[in-house]
């Protein structure tokens, strides 16, 4: 079931076998759920880690304004990392049925102390956190006619004919 997280983290750095391992072994509670359900309800976010083994999920927030913002999706082998500086008024939510396990906070750090493991972990969430600050800036920078429009031109290339038109012209492009 752990694959994923294995796969996830061989991409950055190559991991030996006492790591991989270990990775496999991890303990903590795993837990189904359906969507629609939260895993982090009745939980101390910061007492441990997710990992996301089947399913997808999202992290989001809930604006003041009764709007959910979605600031980021899981998929299998994702993990949100226990850290005092969370912020508290983010949950994580499942979008389709799913199992996840909650890592404790002292298997995390003993992660942390192997060499290969720590630097994989630090490279998935630099490039989490890369992603995800490209993606919110381009969604907030953009109307929704001007993502629309792109898409409209990225279905003409390679020229021919387009099924998708647009009312507008491309502001920004």
């Amino acid at each position: 079931m752990r694959t994923e997280l294995v796969r996830k983290l061989s991409r950055w750095i190559m991991l030996p076998e006492a790591d991989r391992g270990m990775l496999e072994t991890l303990p903590g509670r795993v837990q189904g759920f359906a969507r629609g359900e939260r895993p982090l309800a009745g939980i101390d976010p910061t007492r441990c880690t997710l990992l996301m083994l089947e399913g997808w999920a999202a992290e989001f927030k809930d604006a003041p304004n009764g709007r959910r913002v979605i600031v980021e999706y899981l998929l299998p082998g994702d993990f949100r990392l226990s850290t005092p500086h969370r912020d508290r008024a983010l949950d994580i939510v499942m979008l389709s049925q799913g199992a996840v396990q909650m890592v404790p906070q002292e298997a995390m750090q003993a992660l942390q102390g192997h060499e290969a493991i720590r630097r994989a972990l630090e490279w998935t969430e630099s490039v989490r956190a890369a992603t995800q600050a490209e993606w919110l800036v381009n969604i907030g920078a953009r109307k929704a006619y001007v993502a629309e429009c792109r898409l409209g031109m990225a279905r003409k290339w390679p020229p021919g004919p387009s099924r998708l038109r647009t009312r507008r012209s491309c502001p920004g492009s």
